[in-house]
């Protein structure tokens, strides 16, 4: 009983029920003040804005890059302070010269500079090298990728929220070179602010692609997701947003002019979802930078100007508009599947990198690029006047001619007897219709590899060049072939049908195809090697006359290679000439004319413009091998007689 006196007061309550209560509530309440007290930031966080942004930030997809400076994304979307109050990045003003404002500006530095403003990285733009990849890399340090949320609405549209994702890049390294760059993609629910938003889905999604961009619906299947995370692929140098990997195809301002590339193998990133307002009203402002209308990178001429920030964008502050009244539903992947002949489409990505590129070295030295042109046209002008155009022969088609009197006496002979000629190119069409059903067969049925979507792989791009390749020499080697085989008969006086000429041609085909075969085989494998290159030119213009060789002789060489090589023993020169200047040009028309059709009519599809080259080469073909046709009676005719045996006859 004595030890029951001296038990605390606190013990006999303790089993009250309802002073457990008390005691649970009250700790609660000094949990919960707390945490008010020690993480503000936290209870920001738990806003509906932020946790919309969080729900749904995206997972970025980019170009894996195995070594720094080579192949690949080098660029991660970063935090705007890793150039904000950076010492090496200078605000520059509207003077003389662009005068420096401020050396390591802040957001503060920023607000309300406009027109005439620019932030400058150390760099040239135009001549990146690997130094904005090692600034931006440096500059970041262990930061963690950062994506900038704003949840916007639109007048007019009361029950529409448009949730914005925007990345900032430290350079665009594509066909326009800039530094800084800023990307965004859009979420578009059916609320009418982030509360009702959590309780639903979106339903589109739109991402940004150059000055448009494209849309798809929530549940469309090329939306590809993690969850609620929408999977963003940036193309490689232009950041340009897409919804798979593949190269993709800009004819326009909205599509980006040129190809954008997302091609597989890729690394992601999940950027934090930094929640931004739609406008700041002081420098005081985390968030003033916002207020920043100036450009975000050196200033420069034309497309490689630097770029302005996200408040300056229409999608900005009227996000519905842009997404309703600017974004197409798709874009234009290049198929994996190649036509006869190189590609129209990837030459035409490869001639707006190129055009590019001259655009830059011209913007850069001027005097050294008009230097360049004149010289050039010195040397085309130095080479047409080095041969003799006249007389032209066109009775005697077995006859000596200079390359001047070969292309004009071609051009008579083509013209004369067109018919014949277009009737023997026309073969042209149906290997290549023949060809691309092979690509297709081994691509979609056997190796499950996806021709037409614009999936790439190293397997589907070595094959379709593989496959392409082999169809384009054997269509030339039969076109040349025949030809000769045409060109004989006229120097005899008989103007041939297309069909005796094709049962000629027939009569030696396999013997035309295992040589052109192993030729064609043997200076691909050579340049291949890269090292090999000089020795692949060199074999390629000794058997330039391969077809000429197995068609003409009154009985099949059992070595038309060799023979080859023989004729153009002591004239490789003379052959590399006339067959550069055949094969060049006529490759190059095919696939310019492709390609003017292929901007001009953005909507045809694209094997429609491949068809397009065919025809160009099938029509302009003929013409090459009439001419190196006339160029093997020449060499043959210019070959000195076999000295006369010195040894007794035999009795």
């Amino acid at each position: 009983m004595q030890r029951e006196a001296y038990r605390p007061v606190t013990a006999h309550f303790s089993k009250d029920p309802a002073y457990a209560r008390a005691v649970r509530l009250l700790l609660t309440i000094l949990l919960v003040c707390a945490a008010a007290t020690l993480s503000p930031p936290a209870l920001a966080g738990t806003s509906a804005d932020q946790r919309l942004a969080d729900r749904y930030a995206p997972v970025v997809a980019l170009r894996e890059q195995k070594k720094e400076c080579g192949p690949g994304e080098p660029y991660r979307p970063i935090s705007v302070e890793a150039v904000l109050g950076n010492s090496e990045v200078t605000l520059r003003g509207p003077g003389k010269g662009d005068p420096v404002v401020k050396t390591g500006p802040t957001g503060a530095d920023l607000f309300g500079k406009g027109k005439g403003y620019y932030l400058d990285f150390p760099g040239n733009p135009l001549d990146p090298g690997c130094t904005y990849e090692k600034e931006a890399r440096r500059w970041n340090g262990t930061r963690r990728p950062v994506v900038y949320a704003h949840v916007a609405t639109q007048e007019g549209h009361p029950n529409k929220l448009a949730l914005q994702y925007w990345f900032f890049y430290v350079f665009n390294d594509f066909n326009n070179k800039h530094e800084s760059d800023w990307e965004m993609i859009q979420l578009v629910f059916h609320t009418p602010d982030a509360g009702a938003a959590l309780d639903a889905h979106p339903y589109e999604v739109a991402y940004s692609q150059h000055e448009g961009g494209e849309r798809a619906a929530w549940d469309d299947e090329k939306l590809q997701k993690d969850g609620t995370h929408v999977i963003v692929y940036p193309a490689g140098g232009s950041h340009a947003d897409y919804y798979s990997t593949a190269v993709w195809l800009g004819r326009s301002g909205s599509e980006g002019f040129g190809c954008d590339d997302t091609s597989p193998p890729s690394v992601t990133v999940k950027p934090k979802a930094v929640l931004v307002p739609t406008a700041v009203e002081s420098a005081s402002d985390p968030y003033a930078w916002l207020g920043f209308t100036g450009r975000w990178g050196q200033r420069e001429a034309g497309f490689n100007n630097g770029p302005t920030g996200p408040s300056t964008k229409s999608q900005w502050l009227r996000p519905i508009r842009w997404e309703e009244n600017k974004l197409r539903p798709s874009s234009v992947q290049i198929p994996a599947l190649h036509s006869l002949g190189p590609s129209v489409a990837g030459f035409f990505c490869g001639a707006v990198a190129a055009g590019s590129n001259v655009l830059t070295f011209t913007q850069q030295r001027p005097l050294l690029a008009v230097a360049i042109l004149l010289g050039a046209l010195a040397l085309v002008a130095l080479i047409l006047t080095r041969t003799r155009w006249s007389p032209i022969q066109t009775e005697s088609i077995e006859s000596r001619r200079t390359i001047g009197q070969i292309l004009r006496t071609a051009f008579r002979l083509y013209r004369t007897h067109r018919r014949l000629f277009l009737g023997l190119g026309a073969i042209f069409l149906p290997i290549g219709a023949l060809f691309t059903g092979i690509e297709a067969l081994l691509f979609e049925h056997l190796l499950g590899l996806s021709g037409l979507s614009g999936s790439r792989s190293g397997i589907g791009d070595v094959l379709g060049a593989g496959i392409g390749g082999l169809g384009a020499l054997i269509a030339a080697a039969i076109v040349v072939s025949a030809t000769a085989v045409a060109l004989s008969k006229l120097s005899q006086g008989e103007v041939p049908q297309v069909r005796d000429v094709y049962r000629a041609v027939w009569a030696r085909f396999w013997l035309l195809v295992s040589a052109v075969l192993r030729a064609g085989v043997t200076v691909i494998v050579l340049a291949l090697t890269l090292v090999g290159t000089p020795v692949a030119v060199e074999r390629a213009v000794r058997w330039a006359f391969v077809a000429q060789v197995c068609m003409l002789g009154d009985q099949p060489p059992s070595t038309p290679l060799r023979e080859s090589a023989q004729i153009t023993r002591s004239s490789w020169w003379r052959t590399f000439a006339l067959t550069s200047v055949m094969n060049f040009p006529v490759v190059v028309l095919a696939l310019v004319i492709g390609s003017v059709f292929l901007f001009l009519v953005s909507s045809a599809p694209l094997y429609f413009v491949e068809l397009i080259s065919s025809c160009v080469f099938a029509l302009a073909y003929p013409y090459v091998g009439i001419a190196t046709t006339l160029l093997y009676f020449d060499l043959v005719l210019s070959r000195p007689e076999p000295a006369p045996s010195t040894e007794p006859a035999l009795a």
